[in-house]
């Protein structure tokens, strides 16, 4: 699966708000790590939240307030992953050979 079909899943059912249940986290997190194993940049993220906010909520100014909020929460997701990738990383590589 693309990590953008797994976008949908990052947001609550009842709620709409991105990764704040902890099923929800645990998708988005999935998600982020996806969309980075692939080479995707924030930016990428972002617009596709954005385009999943107005597809189920539509483009009213109203809207504009809760969108900034969940790519709000994805930006800290999104370094909170990139910091735990790169920490694993350097763990690997600082590993004696053979381990």
């Amino acid at each position: 699966m693309d990590w953008k079909q797994k976008i949908p899943g990052c947001f609550g059912l009842v709620d709409g708000e991105f990764a704040v249940h902890p099923a929800d986290r645990g998708r988005a997190e999935a998600a982020i790590k996806a969309a980075q194993a692939c080479g995707a940049n924030f930016d990428e993220l972002e617009k596709e939240i954005v385009w999943h906010c107005y597809k189920h909520l539509g483009g009213a100014d109203a809207h504009t307030d809760y969108t900034i909020k969940q790519v709000s929460i994805a930006r800290q997701l999104w370094g909170e992953t990139l910091r735990a990738t790169m920490r694993s990383r350097k763990l690997e590589i600082q590993a004696p050979p053979g381990l």
